[in-house]
């Protein structure tokens, strides 16, 4: 009889430490999902961004020197002694597609690295209103994270304020030099704000972005963007030089802050619980 109670004894304290550790668990689940976002998540967002524009910036240079080549108009390049161009038409001659190879790497004149290629394909007549660009990466780094997938481009030679304007969709993948990987999609408006008459001058080119984005990031978590200030880009500049950012994640929230037009790789993190923090752009 003392054996059965001990066994029942033992048996109960088994099932309170089960029951206890099952709810430590728990607990521990909820306080995760209940935090705030992290700024080393704030700051792998932050560098997606400045990827995406980056890699727009890229494109929209090689779509307009590749007009001003065939205009035969003189202009300073943005890939000076960079990369090997490649020309391919369609049957009809009207579909062209522009490769550039940047072999083992190079530096563009704004100090980012790119390496592998990038493909552009669009139509060859500039007098029609809108243009669609599509582009596809091959083995493409860009400052030495890895970009799958692809990026559709719709420009427009002059939108309600007389400017050029690129409506950009994305849908690539991008992988971290340590092998961390995120899954950005997202749509956004590019109004060229300066340089639109210095074409051949690309220092002088200035973009405001507007849009919005879902970031996936490799152990399923999901992070939503809303640009709530314009986002300012300075060809000139490697990085993004102002605007703001809302990042939500769940309940949870956050403003990435680009700063006030200084060219620097500084941007501000702030959770909804008030925590500030900097972020380096770049530095992932």
């Amino acid at each position: 009889m003392k054996q059965s109670k001990f066994r029942i004894g033992i048996l109960s304290l088994f099932l309170s430490l089960g029951f206890v550790f099952t709810n430590c668990q728990g607990d521990d689940e909820n306080t995760f999902s209940d935090a705030p976002i992290a700024v080393e998540d704030a700051q792998i967002v932050a560098d997606a961004d400045e990827v995406t524009e980056g890699i727009t910036d890229l494109v929209d240079q090689l779509y307009m020197e590749d007009g001003m080549m065939g205009n035969r108009v003189e202009f300073t390049s943005f890939f000076p002694n960079c990369g090997t161009r490649t020309v391919k038409w369609d049957t009809a001659e009207i579909i062209k597609t522009v490769t550039i190879d940047f072999g083992d790497g190079c530096i563009l004149p704004n100090e980012n690295t790119v390496k592998g290629k990038i493909i552009i394909t669009f139509n060859r007549n500039r007098d029609i209103l809108t243009h669609t660009i599509t582009v596809k990466y091959e083995n493409f780094y860009f400052n030495t994270k890895k970009i799958e997938g692809t990026t559709s481009i719709e420009r427009l030679a002059s939108n309600i304020n007389g400017n050029p304007q690129s409506t950009v969709k994305i849908n690539i993948k991008i992988t971290f030099a340590d092998g961390l990987y995120i899954e950005r999609t997202s749509t956004k408006v590019r109004e060229m704000i300066a340089g639109k008459d210095t074409m051949g001058i690309w220092g002088d080119n200035v973009f405001l972005i507007t849009g919005n984005w879902t970031t996936v990031f490799k152990n399923g978590s999901v992070h939503k963007g809303e640009i709530m200030t314009p986002l300012r880009r300075e060809m000139a500049c490697r990085f993004i030089v102002s605007g703001t950012i809302k990042v939500q994640r769940d309940d949870r929230s956050g403003i990435i802050d680009f700063g006030n037009g200084a060219c620097d790789n500084i941007a501000i993190f702030t959770n909804d619980n008030g925590d500030i923090k900097e972020i380096l752009l770049g530095k992932r």
